[in-house]
């Protein structure tokens, strides 16, 4: 397998594990915005397919062409998106047709994609996987983080879509109605801040809110593995998502999960989640409160989380991937299925 980047120095390519990679002329944002207007520059020369793992991706050239769809939100939440990315995703989908072969990570995806007027003629459902395992002794990460238990945590980018601004007034509803209140019950924010923090950063900054809620930013996996493992649940009601990666991730650490009442976070979360109604904030605190204030329902939401987590791992969705790439090149040289 052959990466193929925009124009970056060696150095940087090496620190990033891609000192193999190929170089194309041009930086990454103008290729992918070249991709986007003209699918320039073909990329196929050498290779027996091209598999793009975003909607930045070239004509179809020689070679066999896959592209990755991770979702298509932008379709139905085109407000919280910046106008710059919603002109680059419309054209790629109405490009999307030229591939042989689309991959989804959920089921729900694939489904939204079949109802475009133009639709790609051969879809695969391919799940993500995560590596993660309960964390043995997560004490002293937390600790160094400074990070008080009990808490609950929310894990994504600070964006008007991951509903950041509903989780915390539903928190905060919660603790300060609910049972636990006495225990001193925490929310930490993980992850990196969006496009548009918007609402959410403004509350932040709130007295009565600053006591309970912190934002701690990007965490690296070691950390993030530490932070799910000491959790009492994952916050997770997101608006819309292709797949929902923390929830899986927060499932194989253990950590039962509050999840909005999408059918990808169904899909993907199975029993391992108490769900809620991800417009309503009062809807979120109760879901909160639902999950911590009975132990049963926590344990059976973690049993649950950890089964479902032992069926989706990255062993899982390479090998479906590479079985999507056989597909493609046997169909090319017309061939009999290579085993």
């Amino acid at each position: 397998m052959v990466p193929i980047v925009g124009w970056h120095r060696r150095s940087t390519l090496r620190s990033l594990s891609l000192g193999g990679a190929r170089r194309l002329p041009v930086p990454g944002r103008i290729l992918s915005e070249s991709w986007s207007r003209t699918g320039r520059p073909h990329v196929d020369e050498g290779l027996d397919v091209v598999h793009a793992p975003s909607l930045a991706f070239p004509a179809r050239g020689r070679r066999p062409l896959v592209v990755t769809v991770h979702d298509v939100l932008f379709m139905d939440f085109p407000d919280a998106y910046p106008p710059h990315g919603l002109r680059f995703h419309r054209r790629a989908l109405a490009r999307l047709s030229s591939a042989d072969l689309v991959i989804c990570p959920s089921r729900a995806t694939a489904d939204r994609l079949s109802s475009l007027a133009r639709p790609p003629g051969r879809v695969r459902v391919v799940p993500l996987g995560t590596e993660l395992t309960p964390s043995p002794q997560p004490g002293r990460v937390l600790a160094d983080l400074r990070i008080e238990q009990p808490y609950v945590v929310w894990v994504g980018t600070l964006e008007p879509r991951k509903n950041v601004e509903r989780v915390i007034r539903g928190f905060v509803e919660a603790v300060t109605s609910g049972p636990r209140d006495e225990r001193g019950l925490k929310l930490y924010l993980v992850g990196p801040p969006g496009w548009d923090r918007g609402k959410a950063a403004g509350l932040l900054e709130d007295r009565g809110i600053r006591d309970l809620v912190r934002w701690m930013g990007p965490q690296p996996r070691e950390r993030l593995r530490a932070i799910y493992s000491g959790a009492e649940a994952l916050v997770f009601p997101s608006l819309g998502e292709g797949f929902g990666l923390p929830v899986l991730e927060a499932m194989a650490c253990g950590t039962p999960v509050v999840a909005s009442d999408l059918p990808v976070l169904r899909e993907v979360a199975g029993e391992g989640a108490v769900f809620c109604d991800p417009t309503d904030a009062s809807s979120i605190g109760e879901a909160i409160t639902r999950l911590l204030a009975d132990d049963t329902l926590a344990d059976s939401c973690r049993r649950a989380g950890l089964l479902r987590a032992a069926e989706l791992t990255w062993e899982r969705t390479v090998a479906a991937t590479a079985a999507c790439y056989r597909e493609v090149m046997e169909e090319a040289v017309g061939r009999s299925p290579v085993t």
